[in-house]
């Protein structure tokens, strides 16, 4: 016969230190689990503080393993390192579930590229966002 539960044995006996983790936009840091994957990332995204493109990167796992965060914190640390050498560099964190089109990512990119521009949320086509965006650079 299993045990009747009540709010407040559920309550003392919860397996999260803080379940509003779980809801932020805002991805966690501070990784210690995922080295041999941050070395790689990090190899991977050097060139950038060299001057030099880094073609792509493609990072694909089961969800809530911690591709965001770690990926999140690399990139701050990458502005760090770029303020540190005098390179000009902006990271911009995108939720892309939040983002669906390419458009809508576009125009989001720009806005966070540019904030002192007008960019509408809606109403721009794909060619006309893509337009501005080269303008911008």
């Amino acid at each position: 016969m299993p045990t009747k539960l009540t709010f407040a044995n559920v309550l003392k006996s919860t397996i999260f230190k803080d379940r509003k983790i779980l809801y932020d936009l805002t991805p966690q840091t501070g990784f210690v689990h995922r080295t041999e994957q941050r070395n790689e990332l990090i190899v991977e995204l050097s060139p950038i503080l060299l001057n030099s493109a880094v073609p792509g990167i493609f990072i694909y796992g089961t969800p809530g393993t911690g591709k965001t965060g770690l990926t999140f914190e690399l990139m701050n640390e990458l502005e760090k390192e770029a303020k540190k050498n005098a390179i000009k560099l902006k990271t911009v964190y995108l939720n892309c579930s939040e983002n669906r089109t390419e458009t809508t990512i576009l125009m989001e990119l720009l806005t966070n590229i540019n904030p002192s521009g007008k960019y509408p949320k809606m109403g721009w086509t794909r060619k006309k966002a893509v337009s501005e965006f080269q303008k911008s650079f």
